[in-house]
């Protein structure tokens, strides 16, 4: 692992060298949902990850969030980060807003009655806008945090499936309804909450208890519970995120490839093909295949290594990246001869599809040689 480490931040240095400031440029939209539920409008923002593709092949799961507007901008640069690059621990996500309803006559709804509709609002109305608009998986996550954490509790109650993961981070359980605790703790003690959930245990010692009682009943495949409480309130809402959001989408992003020290290629389809089972839809199979190649390079296993990287180039033949980075992993291992002929290969690529910081960075690593 340490070895495979090495070997992507050695290449690292590629990728970067061909991305431009333009190309990793993330937006945030505000669309309006006409609802017929509410009478009015609801307006929802959107956010869309680094170089957003509407037709990209693999479609974009979605992270519904409840959080206030400093924590929104924190957790938007948190996303980012985690997942703009190919060996990022996480994919890329489009980023949803769970929306406020504004009507006349909301603010007299009861809670349950208020939460009730917005499940509504979301399922009927609100998702089907974002499909027709966005190229949308039907993975969906909700995170909520501290009291917020209560919106999401609220609606995971009233649509149990609909969500396919949840992070709950430092829910404040003792500020909760009685009949709602005793039906979220029923739920994923039977694993019927959501397939996929992150809780963790916050800085007050009043949750405690009700932290300590789901620990006793967990009989949830994918159910981790994780005390925070020695960090500090703002921290351990940082890293409930990350640890949340690698718990329940780590799976697509690998990052041990010593299972497939044997089986090589096959092993990775047969795993993708369970990641498909988990997940809904048909994961893209290059950055993991990618990675793969690197690391059965760096252990000594050639060719299986040569294997994976000829089944990749024959998908993609006229990928500079991937002809570009098939090179330096031949010259990592001591392959100059090869390295050369592939690194020139790249080249041509590159010169042919005018991609000059390409280009110029692979007549850099020729002129080494």
């Amino acid at each position: 692992m340490k070895i495979l480490l090495k070997s992507l931040m050695w290449l690292n240095c590629a990728l970067f060298a061909l991305v431009t400031h333009a190309q990793i440029a993330s937006k945030l939209q505000h669309i309006t949902v006409s609802s017929k539920l509410v009478g009015g409008p609801v307006d929802v923002q959107i956010y869309l990850p680094f170089d957003f593709d509407v037709n990209r092949k693999e479609p974009y799961s979605t992270l519904y969030t409840t959080a206030g507007e400093s924590r929104f901008d924190v957790l938007k640069a948190e996303v980012d980060w985690l997942s703009h690059t190919s060996f990022s621990p996480i994919p890329q996500l489009v980023i949803v807003r769970v929306p406020k309803l504004n009507f006349a006559g909301a603010d007299k709804l009861s809670d349950q009655a208020y939460f009730a509709l917005l499940a509504r609002v979301l399922a009927s109305e609100v998702e089907p806008t974002l499909i027709r608009q966005f190229n949308l998986s039907p993975f969906k996550v909700i995170e909520g945090y501290s009291s917020r954490a209560a919106i999401a509790l609220n609606l995971l109650g009233k649509m149990p499936g609909y969500f396919q993961g949840a992070i709950l981070s430092a829910p404040v359980w003792s500020q909760l309804p009685k009949q709602l605790k005793e039906d979220i703790s029923d739920n994923i003690a039977k694993g019927k909450l959501t397939n996929n959930l992150y809780i963790s245990l916050g800085s007050f010692d009043e949750n405690r208890p009700f932290f300590a009682a789901l620990a006793v009943s967990k009989r949830h495949q994918h159910l981790m519970l994780e005390d925070l409480s020695q960090h500090h309130y703002h921290v351990g809402a940082q890293l409930a995120l990350r640890h949340g959001l690698q718990h329940i989408l780590g799976a697509i992003k690998l990052q041990d490839y010593a299972q497939f020290d044997k089986s090589g290629l096959n092993g990775l389809r047969e795993y993708h093909q369970k990641l498909e089972q988990r997940y809904g839809y048909s994961i893209d199979i290059k950055a993991n295949q990618l990675a793969l190649g690197q690391y059965l390079f760096a252990q000594g296993n050639i060719t299986l290594g040569k294997n994976v990287f000829d089944e990749l180039l024959a998908i993609m033949p006229n990928s500079v990246i991937y002809n570009l980075r098939y090179g330096q992993t031949l010259l990592n291992s001591g392959d100059t001869t090869q390295a050369t002929l592939q690194l020139k290969r790249a080249l041509l690529l590159a010169t042919e599809q005018k991609n000059e910081e390409a280009k110029q960075y692979i007549e850099q690593v020729l002129s080494r040689l």
